[in-house]
């Protein structure tokens, strides 16, 4: 997965790269994402309210 971010420098410009990220499941409706400098906490899926199960 690719995630767009941004980086700043002490004067508060931001330059914006791409982060190479891997989503590792833990459940079936959440993952984290390794290697690649972002929160290891756990996203959790919102509940899709138009979703039949």
């Amino acid at each position: 997965m690719e995630m767009e971010d941004y980086a700043y420098d002490d004067k508060g410009r931001g330059t914006r790269f791409w982060r190479k990220c891997l989503p590792v499941f833990t459940k079936d409706d959440r993952f984290v994402l390794a290697n690649c400098g972002m929160s290891q906490d756990e996203f959790v899926r919102d509940t899709d309210p138009n979703s039949t199960r």
